[in-house]
């Protein structure tokens, strides 16, 4: 298994697809920061819903406004919501470490040599975690340096500023690597990167779409009543709620509890379903 993840990490950091994928990704990030200043003007100091929000006089906004700036010790809170898109950088990892592997033969010269087909899968499994926690630190590192750089730090790093981003972020590293699963599980069943794409893409927004038009259906008729909080159970929307720490709406409250169970059911079915389906599948 180590021989296994050893391999990939070397083959996919000789090539050049890695590197541009990290590009776009850090500059999405410096962009979410550099970008996001002028949404938050407020008429009065009071923080919303946000540790560590500072205001700055906006003359030109009219008298006595004010207007948010992200900080590096605001950054990780106030651009929270945006986490969810770690869901779209991780798919070409997916693609780099998995489905590559299928287009070029490798899993079929591997099996053939006698590794473990659970091992591989277990392997895979490893490295997309790996990933997963790769990708939230350099999320965060990639935002707190940028608002720093744009706006100075503007407090301590402290003991209390680590553990807010690590109650926030766990969950959604969590999450994360759900989807990691799912992707595992998808590129084993389909083998082919192109279908992966798609239903992959889909299954992060179909699902939200869909629970969202049952909620707003429940709110016109008793009929729908039963789907009040229907977005409750969307991975998405779960991870989208520890960006609101006093909750946006009553579905939209972060639940821990909610998102573990939801999240290992996926990451059981996932992990069970695709290593039986990789043990019966014939390899070409």
């Amino acid at each position: 298994m180590l021989n296994i993840i050893k391999a990939d990490l070397y083959r996919i950091f000789r090539g050049k697809g890695i590197y541009i994928t990290l590009a776009i990704f850090i500059i999405t990030l410096v962009l979410n920061v550099t970008t996001k200043d002028d949404i938050g003007i407020m008429l009065t100091r009071t923080p919303v819903d946000v540790p560590y929000e500072t205001f700055v006089d906006a003359p030109h906004f009219g008298e006595g406004a004010m207007i948010r700036i992200i900080t590096g010790k605001s950054a990780p809170f106030i651009l929270a919501t945006n986490t969810d898109n770690l869901i779209f950088f991780l798919l070409p990892f997916i693609v780099f470490l998995i489905a590559a592997d299928f287009t070029g033969g490798t899993v079929k010269n591997l099996l053939s040599s006698g590794v473990n087909r659970v091992k591989y899968y277990s392997a895979k499994l490893i490295l997309i975690g790996g990933t997963c926690i790769a990708l939230m630190i350099l999320n965060l590192i990639v935002i707190i340096v940028t608002a720093t750089i744009a706006n100075g730090f503007r407090g301590n790093f402290d003991f209390e500023f680590i553990y807010q981003i690590v109650k926030m972020y766990t969950p959604q590293l969590f999450l994360l690597f759900v989807f990691g699963c799912i992707g595992i599980f998808l590129i084993f069943t389909l083998k082919n990167s192109v279908a992966l794409n798609t239903i992959y893409i889909a299954y992060v927004v179909a699902p939200m779409i869909i629970l969202s038009i049952l909620q707003t259906m429940s709110e016109r008729s008793e009929t729908f009543k039963i789907f009040e909080n229907a977005p409750a159970y969307d991975l998405v929307i779960n991870m989208k709620t520890f960006a609101y720490t006093s909750g946006i709406d009553q579905f939209m409250l972060p639940n821990l509890s909610r998102t573990l169970i939801l999240g290992s059911i996926y990451i059981i079915l996932c992990t069970i379903g695709g290593i039986l389906l990789f043990r019966k599948a014939e390899i070409k």
